[in-house]
């Protein structure tokens, strides 16, 4: 499973609060409803273009629709029906269904016609007055949510409420037929229109209904997803019904509802499932993940949607010339953009036929911020280049092991070694070095260069790797003297040799002309003196590299702004990263242990990674919206790259022009291994004596221990140092 599935932009919605959020798209226009207000969103970086705040509503969930002629947004919320002009959302009319109360309330429409469900009651208005025409108290079912859709061609309007669906007449609202829905009991029930058929489901039961009569044709009760409520969406070109339910995705053949294949979305959990239909591909939504899955049942990526927790995820397609999926979740709408198989791997061999004519500093390169940092530890020496934040935290005055504890957070830039990083698809390696020992550095004392050379050899020597290029720019030394950089060089050169491209090349050399030959390997060197005598050292002066230096990522977007144009001279780093300064690190530092002893009321981000966590899922949504506005684009960085794959899948794709039907991919590496065992197929298992429950509990800690083994040191290295500083401060404030 890939993560190809990128957020071009996440906007929080104004004054909605958190809560559950709708969403509808329609070629370039984004609609958002929360909380007792509706949004008009710009297509391609979400800000806001107009609002409507539904005077006199309060503050209720709002569910929204287009007209058929895509004129009016039709809105439904607390027992009212609003008609709002989709150009600028001003209001046309409002209309208080009588008798309903102050409920949920859904909507449908065709032609100039719109219907309204809630509360136990179905209505029929004009979708540009808001003229009244009419209601059926749906007799004896009660006061319950009413889902509504249009099916049989249009003969019929399809109601579903607590364990029955009704057909009604859609203009005179007489009813046709009502059938209870044998088996499922009584709860929230889902209608889904399709030619002369009507889909309903009910906790956890699936139903086919003709759509004239009412007799159920088919039923499939769905066993082992659990009895929880079902969303439908029926792909009339595919002539399939997709199922979302309790963290599963289904797909049904629509003429007798046999299961085509299931999915249990990864890593989500159980709740009320979205789902929602792309021109090829399915989209499913869950507990905060939205989830791409191919007409085979393939999970093809997923999106965690980076911090805006687990809450009900509501999904709309937009189905223009460019596919958008709009997540909308607890107050804040998201516009994700599907990007395609991007190899991780040997990428640059994979679009050779693409790149091959470009020079390389026009080439979109996804490196590594302090890419040496990975081995930092709070038991790593303190390093020889004593940066500012390191000096901020020096002044807390805590004792030497947690200070070194506290230094290590804000020191690792990144998790993982040289290779696993080129493995990824890292190709631009930012490196700072100190001497005695020859090793990395970043606060603290990190892995010796050795671990680099011979990494990116190897790296190098494997097959399938022939045609990737490297870019090493060691811009910062500190304490080395001219043995150490005659240390430094004489690896370079005995590790790498003829892989090293020679300063005398051309700035402006392609691609095509690097593989002509065995280098592979530009090294950017800032040491004058090393520059003169080594010819395959390039120098600074070769490649740009602005620091932005600020602490927030508002003014990092501003500054890359700025600084884009500027990419066509010579090779190019765009910094994507946030400068932690006293006051950041300050506020973050043991949060709630701080403020026993250090003048600050706000709270900030613990470490490094925390920082990140804030800024790259953002730099990857500038990165997908620059991508038509610069085009050719060099190096790009961030900081904890390996825990955004999406951030080399977007970089690498800008290099494709937007087309990932470009890339030549090698056969699948199949990160993920599904197990399409049902519970059912578990439970015989178990009944025969064929698997025992002690191994089914042996087998879910090993997977554990795998997931988290990697994880642990950090772990146990956070707790110790979170105790030492709350003895420290026990003992001395």
């Amino acid at each position: 499973m890939s993560n190809d599935l990128i957020t071009a932009w996440q906007t929080g919605l104004r004054d909605s609060g958190y809560d559950v959020t709708s969403t509808v798209a329609d070629g370039e226009r984004i609609y958002a409803a929360s909380h007792g207000f509706v949004y008009l969103l710009d297509f391609a970086s979400g800000q806001e273009k107009a609002r409507n705040g539904l005077s006199g509503m309060g503050n209720r969930e709002v569910r929204i629709i287009l007209s058929h002629d895509r004129q009016v947004l039709l809105v439904g919320t607390d027992g009212f029906a609003w008609g709002l002009n989709a150009s600028d959302l001003s209001t046309r009319w409002k209309l208080s269904l009588p008798g309903c109360g102050d409920n949920m309330t859904n909507l449908c429409s065709a032609g100039e016609n719109g219907w309204a469900g809630s509360d136990g009651y179905v209505y029929r208005f004009d979708v540009n007055t808001g003229a009244y025409h009419g209601r059926n108290d749906l007799k004896d079912m009660g006061n319950h949510e009413v889902r509504i859709d249009m099916c049989g061609g249009g003969q019929t309007l399809a109601v579903g409420t607590n364990g029955w669906v009704w057909g009604l007449d859609p203009y005179s609202l007489d009813t046709k037929w009502k059938t209870s829905l044998p088996g499922c009991g009584f709860g929230v029930t889902s209608v889904e229109g399709a030619r002369s058929d009507c889909y309903a489901a009910c906790n956890g039961y699936l139903y086919k209904l003709d759509a004239y009569s009412g007799n159920v044709e088919s039923r499939n009760d769905m066993d082992g997803v659990d009895k929880r409520e079902v969303r439908l969406e029926y792909h009339p070109d595919w002539d399939r019904l997709f199922v979302g339910t309790n963290g599963w995705g289904l797909s049904m053949d629509g003429g007798n509802l046999r299961e085509r294949w299931r999915v249990s979305l990864p890593g989500s959990g159980f709740s009320v499932t979205s789902v929602a239909a792309g021109k090829d591909k399915i989209y499913f939504a869950n507990n905060g993940y939205v989830f791409t899955i191919d007409q085979d049942g393939n999970v093809v990526s997923r999106n965690d949607l980076p911090g805006l927790g687990q809450f009900e995820t509501r999904l709309a397609v937009s189905l223009g010339s460019e596919e958008r999926v709009i997540a909308g979740i607890n107050g804040y709408a998201c516009c994700l953009a599907p990007i395609g198989g991007i190899p991780h791997g040997p990428w640059m061999g994979a679009l050779a036929h693409v790149i091959g004519s470009k020079k390389l500093r026009e080439v979109a390169i996804p490196g590594t911020h302090d890419s040496g940092t990975y081995a930092i530890t709070s038991g790593s020496e303190v390093g020889r280049d004593s940066p500012d934040w390191m000096r901020a935290i020096d002044k807390l005055g805590l004792p030497g092991e947690v200070l070194r504890a506290v230094m290590a957070n804000w020191a690792v830039s990144q998790p993982v070694n040289f290779v696993e990083q080129l493995e990824s698809g890292i190709r631009y390696l930012d490196l700072r070095v100190q001497s005695n020992p020859l090793a990395f550095v970043h606060g603290l004392v990190s892995a010796p260069v050795q671990e680099l050379v011979e990494q990116l050899r190897d790296y190098l020597n494997t097959a399938g790797n022939e045609k990737e290029v490297v870019l090493l720019d060691f811009n910062h030394f500190y304490g080395m003297s001219a043995s150490d950089h005659e240390e430094l060089v004489g690896m370079l050169r005995s590790y790498l040799g003829d892989k090293l491209v020679p300063a005398s090349t051309s700035w402006d050399v392609t691609m095509n002309e690097l593989w002509s030959t065995s280098h592979r390997v530009i090294v950017f060197y800032d040491d004058s003196h090393s520059v003169n005598k080594n010819d395959f050292l390039w120098s600074q002066g070769a490649i740009s590299s602005p620091w932005p230096n600020v602490q927030s990522a508002d003014d990092l977007k501003a500054r890359l702004d700025r600084e884009l144009p500027n990419t066509d001279r010579g090779f190019f780093v765009l910094q994507g990263v946030v400068t932690p300064d006293g006051d950041m690190i300050a506020a973050g530092i043991g949060k709630e242990v701080l403020s026993w002893f250090w003048p600050f009321t706000k709270k900030g981000p613990e470490s490094l990674q925390a920082v990140a966590s804030m800024v790259t899922p953002q730099l990857i949504g500038w990165l997908f919206n620059w991508q038509s506005q610069r085009p050719n684009m060099n190096v790009v960085i961030c900081d904890w790259g390996h825990s955004y794959p999406t951030f080399v899948d977007t970089v690498v794709w800008m290099n494709t022009g937007g087309d990932a039907g470009k890339v030549d991919r090698p056969a699948p590496d199949d990160t993920m291994e599904f197990h399409p065992l049902s519970p059912d197929d578990v439970n015989k298992a178990l009944n025969n004596g064929d698997l025992s429950r002690a191994t089914i509990g042996n087998r879910v800690a090993d997977e554990y221990a795998k997931v988290f083994s990697t994880q642990a040191t950090r772990f146990s290295e956070a707790a110790t140092t979170l105790q030492q500083i709350r003895s420290f401060v026990q003992m001395n404030y």
